[in-house]
């Protein structure tokens, strides 16, 4: 199960009782803010009392049930998560527990079933300071073990209540989907960590691996595959271009002049009036084989100009899996100009 915390600005709607501001705002189901409850998919209600920390709480808009409950301050008209939160489903069945620090989350993790059987218990291990690229592309595709943590897992069981990891040890036999393709992997967790040998293959069986892992940290792997044999040492590289950092299609969008057409006197690293969220497809072959931004274009010049010029940008490193190239997504924001619409 993920959670996805909002990062929620200022839009406020007021009510005063007993002293009490309480402040409403509404989220659709993709967590973006809405004018109104007619659009929205949830209704927070934030109440202060003064104090630096705050209560908020969210209710299904579909039958004003509650569906999370949590605490936090504003800092740069951002609310930064503190406290304990507990997230529930449209049942009302408790389904999430955790706890931020200073809006870094801290602490277990306890997850239920929809039916309020216990699920899995975890926790962040932070695995070193710093952007860790092949981490946050990982997290982009929504591939499994990734994240800017490792997640000790110290209890797990499935939804008969039949115990999988208890302490943090156990033989796990787990499903997994790969960028769209589903494969099988079991071996031993030791301390809440994968450790040792794991052996996997995809459903089809035309791809058979074996994993040798310390701390849940992969030290090398092997694929067997159409007869060949691949090593690798990391299970998954995201895209890449020639730039060092995560800006890559705002960097090549700045070297190649593109907004020159629209804003004369831009400065290279001009930030913009905002920035908008592009996700890009690079296929096998280091192509970009897809454009899809996240922003309501009004001029559709202007969506089609960027498309154009980012589906036709030079050959990328392809991401690799298991040491194969292979298709996956690439996302960043791209700075945007009010004079383009």
């Amino acid at each position: 199960m993920k959670t996805t915390l909002l990062s929620i600005f200022f839009c406020f709607s007021y009510f005063f009782t007993r002293g009490q501001e309480t402040q409403v705002l509404y989220f659709d189901r993709n967590d973006r803010q809405v004018n109104g409850i007619h659009d929205a998919f949830i209704i927070r209600e934030i109440k202060k009392t003064g104090a630096e920390i705050f209560s908020f709480s969210d209710f299904y808009t579909s039958n004003k049930k509650l569906k999370l409950t949590g605490s936090g301050y504003f800092f740069n008209n951002r609310i930064i998560y503190h406290g304990d939160f507990k997230v529930y489903n449209e049942n009302s069945v408790k389904v999430q527990e955790f706890s931020f620090e200073y809006g870094k989350s801290k602490g277990l993790i306890t997850e239920y079933f929809n039916n309020g059987i216990l699920f899995r218990k975890s926790e962040k291990i932070s695995v070193g300071e710093g952007y860790d690229f092949d981490r946050a592309g990982g997290d982009v595709n929504e591939l499994p073990n990734f994240g800017h943590d490792l997640f000790k897992l110290n209890y797990l069981a499935d939804s008969t209540g039949k115990t999988l990891i208890e302490n943090g040890k156990g033989y796990l036999i787990e499903r997994l989907n790969y960028l769209g393709e589903y494969y099988t992997e079991e071996g031993n967790y030791v301390d809440g960590f994968k450790d040792g040998v794991w052996k996997g293959k995809n459903s089809s069986g035309t791809k058979l691996y074996l994993e040798h892992y310390k701390k849940g940290i992969l030290k090398r792997g092997e694929l067997m595959t159409a007869g060949k044999k691949i090593s690798y040492s990391k299970l998954f590289t995201a895209p890449n271009y020639k730039y060092t950092n995560n800006h890559i299609a705002d960097l090549y969008l700045m070297d190649t002049q593109f907004y020159k057409k629209y804003v004369p006197t831009i400065k290279k690293y001009d930030f913009g009036d905002s920035r908008i969220l592009v996700h890009l497809t690079i296929n096998e072959n280091g192509n970009v084989a897809s454009v899809v931004f996240d922003y309501a274009f009004t001029n559709q010049q202007v969506k089609s100009d960027l498309t154009e010029a980012l589906m036709n940008m030079p050959k990328w490193k392809p991401a690799t899996l298991r040491g194969q190239n292979v298709k996956a997504k690439y996302s960043c924001t791209l700075p945007f100009f009010k004079i383009m619409e």
